[in-house]
């Protein structure tokens, strides 16, 4: 018996060949004229050197996150902000005599006695003013552009 249909095999390959050349055509018509989708990299200017400066031209290990970074990483504290960097630890509200006072360790360093005498072992500088007591670091987040932490010794430019 005979189909009364031809075979379907050639206008099968026509309907794919077809479909495989509009493809391309259709992706491109879906980026409107001017526009690329990439918005290249976007550049941090640190002042870790006491002048302002590209992060990626600064030879100090540092991490610097804008005020961007902080509330989509939900940091809106000071003890929250541990979570940003690694190797950074920062214990709130420990007590201190009649107080609380914070300890910040970077990379293990830092101190647990909190005397009056005592420096800290870790600089805090707001500012760019110095924090001499932990205390004084128990602080809420508002109207922050960046924080840059650095690592490794700062006494050369800080003068601690």
């Amino acid at each position: 018996m005979k189909t009364p249909y031809p075979d379907r095999r050639p206008l099968c390959q026509a309907i794919l060949l077809a479909s495989l050349t509009a493809t391309p055509a259709i992706a491109m018509a879906q980026v409107p004229t001017g526009e690329t989708g990439f918005a290249g990299i976007e550049e941090v200017i640190v002042t870790a050197r006491k002048r302002e400066e590209s992060v990626q031209n600064t030879p100090v290990s540092m991490v610097a996150v804008g005020a961007e970074g902080l509330k989509a990483r939900s940091v809106d504290s000071f003890g929250r902000l541990g979570e940003v960097a690694p190797n950074i630890e920062i214990n709130g509200g420990i007590p201190n005599g009649g107080g609380s006072a914070t300890q910040i360790f970077i990379r293990g360093i830092g101190q647990d006695d909190y005397s009056f005498p005592n420096e800290p072992g870790v600089g805090l500088y707001i500012d760019d003013v110095y924090i001499s007591r932990s205390a004084a670091a128990d602080f809420g987040f508002m109207d922050i552009e960046r924080i840059e932490i650095l690592r490794g010794p700062q006494g050369t430019l800080y003068g601690r």
